[in-house]
């Protein structure tokens, strides 16, 4: 604080010269690149809307499946839309008076966090989308995902702007002691603001995840939602005491850490939830024999649907520790790249012995369907590689 100190008693010199000059330029840079990216979102938006009335459609199908290829669809073309409208930007910037193909550091700082910001911005979308009922991925109403869609919208664009651009501003044109300064009102605006909204609604988020773990279906569902009700307050504000002290102390890379940590988080647990549900609506039918095949073996359809809860089980536990991984990887706390690299990971990864794989597919070599229940139910023909009936086997 002793530098905060010094340019407020004037020991060290503001140089405020250029700003009037650069201000002009910066401002044409800032309402070309806003103006564009509106005007392509509405004209993306009948588009959208298209997509949201597909995504309503009942298919007949695996609704989660559908509803995914809908939201990756509207995804697609609302990033496509925000380099176009950051290249606009650019242009204007090469070519606004003065600057004679050139780019001045403001308007670089500024397409930059616009470009993070965006993109951000639009995955906080995919999560809500509160202009579309058949593209929101969360089981919450339009009001409620408005609100929220409103409140994160305010906060990462409050954040983002502050630390990718003000304050290398300042330091660029002032001084590094009111970069620091403006860093430091920044974060503790932006977590007093976000302490503020979870406390206002944490009941109203307890409850909810109540509500959701209570009426899960499955088992690994309702585990997960009964303890990220009682968990999710004390996790949420660790994470934003976390990313202020942090950005804090090191503004200048403290913030692309938490963003890319923050993103590969979300994204794991989205990939590891979809993946989860999706096996869980396609396993949930079970296995369907042809009647030639049922009427051949009564007994072999119920047999094989009675190995179905222990392989979503399975299925759910690897699911969960991949994601766990992933997260671990991504605050740092586990390379997971280095570790699957490492003897350690390859021999984890190690495939059988052919020979293991060669006795137990030696039944399915003609006919999968036909030879598979003949081996599993003790019928003849089905031998081993050495000769052996599975019948005397077993």
């Amino acid at each position: 604080f002793q530098s905060i100190t010094d340019l407020v008693t004037g020991e060290q010199a503001v140089q405020v010269d250029n700003l009037t000059s650069e201000a002009t330029g910066l401002l044409l840079v800032i309402a070309a690149a806003v103006s564009l990216f509106l005007l392509l979102r509405l004209m993306a938006r009948p588009v959208f809307t298209a997509i949201d009335r597909w995504a309503l459609k009942d298919t007949g199908g695996s609704r989660m499946l559908h509803k995914s290829i809908a939201v990756g669809g509207a995804a697609l073309l609302d990033l496509v839309v925000i380099p176009l409208a950051y290249v606009g930007g650019y242009l204007v910037a090469l070519f606004v008076p003065g600057n004679s193909g050139e780019m001045d550091i403001q308007q670089s700082l500024f397409l930059n966090a616009f470009l993070i910001i965006e993109i951000t911005r639009a995955l906080i979308r995919v999560l809500f989308a509160a202009r579309n009922d058949g593209l929101r991925m969360l089981p919450l109403s339009a009001e409620q995902a408005h609100y929220w869609h409103a409140w994160l919208s305010r906060l990462v664009g409050f954040i983002g702007y502050g630390i990718l651009f003000l304050v290398p501003l300042a330091n660029e044109l002032l001084t590094p002691a009111v970069g620091k300064l403006t860093a430091l009102i920044v974060m503790l605006l932006a977590f007093l603001y976000a302490l503020a909204i979870l406390l206002q609604n944490k009941s109203r988020i307890t409850d909810k995840l109540t509500e959701l773990s209570q009426n899960a279906e499955m088992t690994f569902n309702r585990v997960l939602l009964g303890m990220l009700s009682k968990s999710w307050f004390v996790v949420a504000i660790a994470y934003l005491a976390a990313m202020t002290l942090v950005t804090i102390a090191r503004p200048e890379d403290a913030l692309p850490f938490m963003l890319r940590a923050s993103l590969q988080t979300l994204v794991a647990i989205g990939l590891g939830l979809f993946l989860s549900v999706v096996l869980g609506q396609l396993l949930g039918r079970g296995f369907q024999l042809s009647d030639e095949t049922r009427t051949r073996f009564p007994l072999l359809e119920d047999r094989l649907n009675g190995f179905l809860p222990a392989i979503m089980k399975g299925v759910r536990l690897v699911i969960l520790i991949v994601v766990l991984g992933f997260v671990a990887d991504a605050w740092s706390l586990f390379n997971l790249p280095a570790w699957l690299a490492s003897d350690a990971g390859k021999l984890d990864r190690t495939a059988p012995e052919p020979g293991f794989i060669a006795r137990r597919t030696q039944c399915t070599r003609e006919n999968p369907v036909d030879d598979l229940p003949q081996c599993r139910i003790d019928h003849p023909g089905c031998d081993d590689p050495d000769g052996r009936s599975v019948r005397n086997r077993y």
